[in-house]
């Protein structure tokens, strides 16, 4: 899914990284020793949540 998002959306090398290091996170969170399609799926989505939330100031 992540191999794919990235060839979809042309993400830099950085970028990839971390989405997968955003995906172990929520891996480790629901304690699975593995990163699940879910994971990247929760990771990939709080991407857009953030672009989203661009303009946005927080105070």
């Amino acid at each position: 899914m992540l191999q794919k998002a990235y060839e979809r959306f042309q993400y830099n090398a950085r970028s990839f990284y971390k989405f997968k290091k955003l995906a172990r996170t929520y891996a480790d969170l629901d304690g699975s020793e593995k990163i699940r399609q879910k994971d990247v799926a929760a990771a990939l989505s709080a991407r857009d949540l953030d672009k989203d939330q661009k303009g946005m100031v927080v105070v």
